[in-house]
């Protein structure tokens, strides 16, 4: 059963109703009306309140990157890299000036190397990392 707390209307969280303990955080997907996302890059949909959310399945681009095909709110379909809404949604726009998208130092690296594992934990940009090698001398 899922609950949604409308305290910011971000989070869901989904409950066991036995134990009452949380098996997953959803957050509101920007942008992208009835979705969520889960820290770990999981993405889901909600089709009407009757229903279960409906996990959104990624797929591999020829790039060799996780993609997910979105509805807006108009009815049109988008495709997104898994990745990107990850960490836009967790740690915010790297693009936020107009321009630096294609700037190497906005890249999401997967610090794991698995670009399976779209968890916001394995995810930093080259600049976040350059900047933690010049911290730490290495």
């Amino acid at each position: 059963m899922a609950i949604v707390l409308d305290k910011s209307s971000i989070i869901l969280l989904l409950k066991f109703l036995y134990k009452g303990s949380v098996i997953m955080e959803l957050f509101k997907l920007d942008g992208f009306e009835n979705y969520y996302i889960t820290k770990s890059g999981k993405i889901f949909k909600k089709i009407n309140d009757d229903k279960p959310l409906k996990e959104v399945k990624p797929f591999l681009d020829n790039h060799n990157s996780y993609r997910v095909n979105l509805s807006t709110a108009k009815g049109k379909y988008t495709t997104k890299q898994l990745h990107t809404l990850v960490y836009k949604t967790f740690k915010g726009d790297i693009n936020s000036k107009r321009g630096e998208y294609n700037k190497i130092e906005n890249m999401i690296v997967f610090i794991d190397g698995n670009i399976k594992n779209c968890s916001i934990d394995n995810l930093i940009t080259v600049k976040e990392l350059k900047e933690f090698y010049n911290n730490h001398n290495l």
